[in-house]
């Protein structure tokens, strides 16, 4: 297959799994997507190997069965988001954030602060957020996002206030690294999630990504996407 033509699948199929995730709260498979694309299982299993090197997707090991597709998690997790369009897992805070960006509606987010303490409801309505003082919390530094996405992920969580962030990194043995108002982590699930149902989407370059965590205040060596980024 052509570089421009496997280019072209590759993008295809990204978006139909951003489609079907938001229409059925599940991953398509092989078979779904060879059907909807017209082309050869092997095809779409090139795809999925590109996409899950270019970390547009997680792969269950050793299959082509997708795992997740950031902002969506095709396991549970601490991160229930419903609308009336449906509802889904999200795989950490921001994700769950950028779910409800995606979605583009009265949105409902339920979880527990720090994935442990009291439950925790985030409402989106009108396209604001009506608790503004609940923080997000990143642990790991852009660079290192890649190494272990699953940990980044799990270590991306609502709380309600900085001592609270602390004593749960002390506990935990968790680095505590970067935090977000209310404000900021819904401004960056926007700028990063809300354009992904677009069948034109690209993934942004480092430069863009730097761009759009500037914009939002997010600057220094933590949001640094590094030279691993893909």
């Amino acid at each position: 297959m052509a570089k421009t033509n496997a280019i072209a699948l590759n993008s295809a199929v990204r978006y139909l799994i951003n489609k079907y995730a938001v229409e059925t709260g599940r991953p398509p498979t092989v078979q779904n997507l060879g059907a909807e694309l017209k082309c050869p299982a092997e095809e779409v299993e090139r795809a999925l190997s590109g996409l899950a090197e270019s970390h547009a997707v997680v792969l269950h090991p050793n299959t082509s069965r997708i795992w997740l597709a950031h902002p969506f998690s095709f396991t549970p997790t601490a991160f229930w988001v419903v609308s009336s369009r449906g509802s889904w897992w999200a795989n950490c805070a921001w994700c769950a954030l950028g779910i409800a960006a995606i979605i583009d509606e009265d949105t409902r987010i339920v979880s527990r602060s720090g994935a442990e303490g009291d439950s925790v409801e985030v409402h989106v309505c009108d396209r604001l957020v009506k608790e503004p003082d609940l923080l997000v919390h990143f642990s790991v530094p852009m660079a290192k996002w890649w190494n272990n996405i699953h940990y980044t992920c799990g270590t991306i969580l609502f709380f309600r206030s900085i001592r609270e962030i602390d004593t749960w990194c002390h506990r935990h043995a968790i680095a505590k690294g970067e935090v977000l108002s209310m404000d900021q982590a819904w401004a960056l699930a926007q700028a990063w999630y809300g354009d992904y149902l677009n069948p034109k989407w690209r993934r942004r370059t480092a430069r863009e990504a730097e761009e759009i965590f500037d914009n939002i205040g997010l600057r220094g060596a933590f949001w640094e996407p590094g030279a691993g980024w893909k």
